[in-house]
């Protein structure tokens, strides 16, 4: 019998290399070796085909990277194990990854996940490291009307007053604030580390520059509404941000902050595997920060976005002092 299975699959997967959040159709015509996430489902977890040969006949069958460790699905293990001949069908997981020759990268589905490698960072410098070429989040398929996590937007949306002079921090491409010029008639200002994502949130009508979100140049209370959307787990000092977003925001005016919820896919167990992230927020974590930092809460959504516990926190607070 012989079994060829790509090349990649004796490695770790490529944490550096992009994905998109696509849909069925898409995955259908995808090729080997791409990484992707399903518009249906919001996952930590990421994907890819891979084709292993037996006998010279393909069979496809999807990979999952589970944090930077390559994951053997129970659905993979069944297909894979119906086109074995006789004698060897009846192997157990582990016994067809070490047939495939693939034992030492890749594990059935439900084994714990081997000790994290990732480095947080630990400087500033590091920090315009990891960010000086980030993902442009909307082109990876966030923000659209069918991607698993719209409802983060349209809430951050719905809590922005019309007419608000906004400071998007941590911009991105500029996402959140094209849509709330065109949307709320919002004049927006972003910061963020990446030149590329700053252009173009610059030509989507964004007044974006480079700085970080703790130390802008933009004057005391300049604005209605300081946006923390998808920032706090990142910032080395949570503190220093709560001070800016205080500083920026007129007194009265809003602090709209989006983080994902400790005990979703990016929560606290997460944070171990996850380069970007250096913590996770429960409602009562994010509740005491804001207030100690002048400000009151005013609504907290708890998004689900089909699992079973909440995965993001979506908070309004006003500034009272």
């Amino acid at each position: 019998m012989l079994i060829e299975v790509p090349s990649w699959l004796r490695r770790d997967p490529d944490t550096d290399v992009d994905h998109d959040y696509l849909t069925e159709e898409q995955i259908d015509v995808l090729p080997d070796g791409v990484f992707y996430k399903r518009k249906a489902t919001l996952t930590r977890q990421r994907f890819v085909k891979a084709t292993i040969r037996v006998d010279g006949f393909p069979i496809v069958v999807e990979m999952v990277d589970n944090r930077g460790s390559w994951q053997f699905s129970a659905a993979a293990f069944s297909k894979l194990r119906g086109r074995l001949p006789a004698e060897v069908a009846g192997v157990d997981a582990e016994g067809l990854l070490a047939l495939l020759g693939l034992a030492d990268t890749v594990r059935p589905e439900g084994v714990p996940l081997p000790p994290s490698r990732v480095r947080h960072p630990q400087t500033y410098d590091d920090v315009v490291g990891l960010y000086r070429d980030y993902s442009d989040m909307e082109k990876q398929g966030h923000f659209t009307d069918d991607s698993p996590d719209i409802d983060r937007l349209r809430a951050v949306i719905a809590a922005t007053p019309a007419g608000s002079r906004v400071v998007d921090l941590g911009c991105n491409s500029g996402a959140f604030g094209a849509r709330l010029i065109e949307e709320n008639g919002c004049v927006v200002a972003g910061v963020d580390l990446a030149h590329r994502l700053l252009i173009e949130a610059r030509r989507k009508g964004v007044q974006a520059v480079r700085a970080f979100a703790e130390r802008t140049p933009f004057r005391s209370g300049a604005f209605d509404v300081v946006l923390c959307c998808e920032l706090l787990e990142h910032v080395l000092e949570p503190d220093l941000l709560l001070e800016e977003a205080r500083r920026l925001v007129r007194p009265g005016g809003l602090l709209v902050i989006t983080v994902p919820h400790a005990a979703g896919e990016w929560g606290e167990h997460d944070v171990p595997y996850h380069a970007e992230h250096l913590r996770a927020y429960r409602k009562d974590d994010l509740n005491a920060l804001v207030h100690a930092h002048g400000f009151q809460v005013t609504q907290m959504l708890a998004h689900h976005y089909g699992h079973t516990v909440p995965q993001e926190l979506v908070m309004s607070a006003a500034r009272y002092r």
